[in-house]
Parts: structure tokens; C-alpha cells; sequence
């Protein structure tokens, strides 16, 4: 199986990379502009600051988890697609063929049974 990914990320290194940056960027954007309005809060002053940078921070670690949770399942539809010798669907084929309320379902549980 590994064989197969390294050769899928060999013949398209620019779907996989492009795929990782659709899916990861928008939570590190966030996560950048949390710690950004965090070093500019001043804890002396109490306004909507507090709200901002806890909204923010939040969506950041939910964009984290569903970007992880797709890229993986593109992945895995790509890597399967050539273990079948299938053609190669596109990102967002690979996408739409993922249930994604079952894998955030999942990757939830998870999350609760470690912490």
C-alpha cells in the first residue's frame, strides 16, 4: 500500500499537493489570525476582543480536524483507485464520495475517548 501512494504522489505530485493546500491552508489562516488578535488584545480591556479570538481559535481547530479527515479520505480514494487500477477520480469527485458525516462522527469519538 505504501508503494502505491509513493507512486501516486510521484505521477501527481500536484493534486496531492494542491489537495493539501485546499484542505489545510484555510485552518492555518486561522489558526494565524487567532495568534495574531491574541498578541494584539490588551486584557485590560473587555469587549467583543475575547469572543473574536475564542471564535477563531475554534473554527481553526475545526477546520484542522475536517481538512484532516477529507485529505485522508482523498488520499485513500486516490491510493485506491491505483491499487484497483481504476481511473483516478478528481479531488472533488474524491470528495463527494466520502461520508463525511460518519468520518467527523468518528474522528469525534475519538477525540472524546482520548481526552
Amino acid at each position: 500500500m505504501i508503494g502505491q501512494a509513493v507512486r501516486v504522489y510521484r505521477r501527481e505530485p500536484a493534486r496531492v499537493a494542491g489537495a493539501a493546500l485546499v484542505l489545510m491552508l484555510p485552518p492555518v489562516v486561522a489558526g494565524v489570525g487567532a495568534e495574531h488578535l491574541i498578541e494584539r488584545w490588551d486584557p485590560d480591556v473587555l469587549d467583543g476582543g475575547v469572543i473574536a479570538v475564542v471564535a477563531l481559535a475554534a473554527l481553526a481547530g475545526v477546520l484542522t480536524s475536517v481538512g484532516t479527515i477529507v485529505y485522508a479520505g482523498v488520499l485513500d480514494e486516490l491510493v485506491g483507485s491505483v491499487i484497483r487500477g481504476a481511473p483516478r477520480p478528481s479531488v472533488s469527485e474524491a470528495v463527494r464520495s466520502l461520508p463525511i458525516g460518519l468520518l467527523i462522527g468518528a474522528d469525534l469519538v475519538a477525540a472524546v475517548l482520548v481526552g
